[in-house]
């Protein structure tokens, strides 16, 4: 009897590339399917960030300080207009936020740092344009986050991946140096 060489592959060696496979299949699939809520994160924060932008410029276009109010239960912005001390404040805008996502402010008054997840919390722009030196933070849980940081000088708005430590960080990392009073 002669032995004849047998062509083909062994279990072992199919099994392993079938787990090779699965597993890369796995990655893609998770990484596929994960990506549209972020992308939804992502939206918000630069639809929120350009509301933030024109409630700054508009504030010393129009010479006038400006409220933005963050609504944090609502999940939402408006903006308020003030020409002068004794007038009521008139709604110019509002931005609602699009559930699921939620929103999260830090708001730095001279030295103290205020954070709320809850409720609302106000912050004025001046005449000038600077405002209250904030961060405001949407969140998807499980899927993740976007923290937009306002810059009191200038105004301009920066989006970073992912959320800030609040109670980690030091205002002055954060926020950089303020204007000199």
């Amino acid at each position: 009897m002669s032995t004849a060489e047998v062509v083909g592959f062994t279990l072992v060696e199919v099994l392993v590339v079938l787990v090779i496979v699965s597993l890369a299949l796995g990655m893609v699939v998770f990484a596929v399917t994960s990506r549209p809520m972020d992308h939804a994160v992502q939206t918000e924060a630069d639809e929120l960030a350009s509301w933030i932008r024109v409630a700054t410029t508009g504030a010393a276009e129009h010479s006038e300080m400006r409220i933005l109010r963050y609504d944090l239960d609502a999940g939402g912005l408006v903006v308020w207009a003030v020409e002068t001390p004794d007038e009521a404040p008139r709604e110019i805008l509002a931005h609602q936020v699009a559930p699921p996502v939620r929103i999260e402010c830090l708001v730095r008054v001279r030295d103290e740092v205020l954070r709320a997840d809850r409720g609302g919390i106000e912050v004025i722009v001046f005449p000038s344009g600077n405002c209250e030196a904030h961060l405001v933070t949407l969140t998807h849980e499980g899927v993740g986050s976007r923290t937009l940081e306002v810059n009191p000088i200038t105004g301009d708005v920066l989006v970073f991946d992912g959320r800030r430590d609040y109670e980690r960080v030091d205002p002055e990392e954060l926020f950089g140096a303020t204007a000199q009073e």
